[in-house]
């Protein structure tokens, strides 16, 4: 009589090989989304929305947050199953092998090389507030300083994310609330003309311009071998990102929107 063959729990074939529990908690992963989210964009893109769409950018604003949410919806149900140690690439290499995983990163290069941009543009606003600083030296400083922030690991990149993102959100919501007791137009009354200066077309038109900025905190399941609790963390934090973004990016647009003109406002004689 032969004895029964030993078994093993899905659990635990999930978890074979797995690396252990890395440092990040949910509140690293949530302001890694956020900073990642929230860049330019926020202020950049409302000013072309308004002359697309009136004085309804805002409301397009929020709408965006809820579409970037479902383009990317799949990743949190994908990450609440699975501890994907490379993100994306993971993902594809289990899906598709190794070789369609190298196209993959291949095609990712690119947009790593791309975060030049940053330095310019954050050489760019130094020397706009100081004239006398070199706009590539500051650049130049400035990526050095995050590239050695992140080769002293994941722990450290996470704190350092954290305070900017408070620093950040600080100055966000200052602006807002400078800026609501300044409000002149009527943005929430949907009644006037100003609201959807060119329809639906309009208002279609400056959800797509809007959504490229709203789900940058996918990014959060690139985490999954540094993560305490990946399957529960990554995909709450991706949860909390969506909220934190309808505040911050409705808040914004409307301050932007109820004190700046649209093209068909009444100018004053």
């Amino acid at each position: 009589m032969t004895s029964p063959v030993p078994t093993r729990t899905a659990d635990a074939l999930r978890a074979e090989g797995e690396p252990p529990p890395g440092p990040l908690k949910l509140s690293d992963l949530t302001s890694i989304g956020i900073g990642q989210a929230v860049g330019a964009g926020l202020i950049t893109l409302i000013g072309p929305a308004i002359l697309l769409t009136g004085q309804s950018a805002w409301l397009m604003y929020v709408v965006a947050v809820f579409w970037g949410f479902a383009m990317i919806c799949p990743i949190p149900w994908i990450t609440s199953a699975l501890r994907l140690d490379g993100g994306f690439y993971s993902l594809v290499a289990a899906l598709g092998g190794r070789r369609l995983a190298g196209m993959f990163a291949l095609g990712y290069l690119p947009q790593a090389i791309n975060g030049s941009v940053y330095g310019v543009a954050a050489g760019m606003y130094a020397h706009a507030l100081w004239p006398a600083l070199s706009p590539v030296l500051v650049g130049t400083v400035f990526l050095v300083i995050f590239f050695v922030i992140n080769l002293l690991g994941v722990s450290v990149m996470a704190k350092t994310q954290k305070v900017l993102v408070v620093i950040m959100a600080i100055a966000l919501l200052t602006f807002a609330v400078g800026g609501l007791m300044n409000v002149q137009n009527p943005v929430f009354d949907v009644t006037m003309p100003d609201f959807f200066t060119d329809g639906w077309n309009g208002a279609f038109a400056a959800v797509m311009l809007f959504v490229y900025s709203t789900n940058g905190y996918s990014c959060i399941m690139n985490y999954g071998r540094d993560a305490a609790d990946a399957r529960r963390d990554i995909p709450r934090a991706m949860f909390l990102c969506v909220p934190a973004l309808v505040l911050v990016y409705g808040l914004i647009a409307i301050v932007a929107t109820g004190v700046r003109r649209s093209r068909r406002s009444p100018v004053s004689r």
